[in-house]
Protein backbone atom coordinates (compact mmCIF):
# COMPACT_ATOMS: atom_id res chain seq x y z
CA UNK A 1 0.00 0.00 0.00
CA UNK A 2 1.45 3.34 -1.06
CA UNK A 3 1.24 6.12 1.50
CA UNK A 4 -0.52 9.34 0.45
CA UNK A 5 1.58 12.49 0.15
CA UNK A 6 2.58 13.68 3.62
CA UNK A 7 2.28 10.20 5.13
CA UNK A 8 5.12 8.01 6.41
CA UNK A 9 4.87 4.23 6.48
CA UNK A 10 5.45 2.07 9.54
CA UNK A 11 5.35 -1.73 9.39
CA UNK A 12 4.84 -2.59 13.05
CA UNK A 13 5.35 -6.29 12.30
CA UNK A 14 9.07 -5.47 12.12
CA UNK A 15 9.08 -3.77 15.55
CA UNK A 16 9.22 -5.70 18.84
CA UNK A 17 5.73 -5.69 20.45
CA UNK A 18 6.89 -3.85 23.56
CA UNK A 19 8.14 -0.92 21.41
CA UNK A 20 5.20 -0.53 19.00
CA UNK A 21 2.94 1.86 20.92
CA UNK A 22 5.81 4.15 21.90
CA UNK A 23 7.03 4.29 18.29
CA UNK A 24 3.58 5.30 17.03
CA UNK A 25 3.04 7.83 19.84
CA UNK A 26 6.44 9.45 19.23
CA UNK A 27 6.01 9.44 15.45
CA UNK A 28 2.50 10.90 15.67
CA UNK A 29 3.65 13.60 18.09
CA UNK A 30 6.18 14.85 15.52
CA UNK A 31 3.60 15.24 12.75
CA UNK A 32 2.23 18.52 11.51
CA UNK A 33 -1.50 18.85 10.79
CA UNK A 34 -2.33 17.16 7.48
CA UNK A 35 0.52 14.69 7.82
CA UNK A 36 -0.02 11.11 8.87
CA UNK A 37 1.17 7.56 9.29
CA UNK A 38 0.38 4.52 7.18
CA UNK A 39 0.50 1.64 9.67
CA UNK A 40 0.62 -2.09 8.91
CA UNK A 41 0.46 -4.87 11.46
CA UNK A 42 -0.95 -8.34 12.07
CA UNK A 43 -3.92 -7.35 14.26
CA UNK A 44 -6.37 -4.53 14.88
CA UNK A 45 -4.59 -2.10 17.24
CA UNK A 46 -7.64 -1.07 19.30
CA UNK A 47 -5.62 -0.46 22.51
CA UNK A 48 -3.32 1.88 20.58
CA UNK A 49 -6.31 3.82 19.28
CA UNK A 50 -7.61 4.21 22.85
CA UNK A 51 -4.22 5.51 24.02
CA UNK A 52 -4.06 8.05 21.21
CA UNK A 53 -7.61 9.23 21.93
CA UNK A 54 -6.63 9.90 25.55
CA UNK A 55 -3.41 11.71 24.59
CA UNK A 56 -4.75 13.70 21.62
CA UNK A 57 -8.57 13.80 21.74
CA UNK A 58 -10.21 15.00 18.51
CA UNK A 59 -6.88 15.63 16.79
CA UNK A 60 -6.62 12.67 14.42
CA UNK A 61 -8.53 10.52 12.00
CA UNK A 62 -8.19 6.73 12.00
CA UNK A 63 -9.20 5.05 8.74
CA UNK A 64 -8.92 1.36 7.98
CA UNK A 65 -7.61 0.65 4.49
CA UNK A 66 -7.93 -3.10 4.95
CA UNK A 67 -8.32 -5.49 7.83
CA UNK A 68 -8.05 -8.92 6.23
CA UNK A 69 -4.82 -10.82 6.96
CA UNK A 70 -2.91 -7.63 7.69
CA UNK A 71 -4.47 -4.61 9.34
CA UNK A 72 -3.62 -1.48 7.38
CA UNK A 73 -4.73 1.94 8.51
CA UNK A 74 -4.11 5.60 7.93
CA UNK A 75 -3.64 7.83 10.96
CA UNK A 76 -3.84 11.52 10.04
CA UNK A 77 -3.19 14.47 12.33
CA UNK A 78 -5.88 17.17 12.12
Amino acid sequence: MKAPAGFSGIDLNLVPPEERHELVRCSFGLLDPGQGLRISLDHDPKPLRSQLQKLWPNTFSWDYVSADLVCRLLLEKK
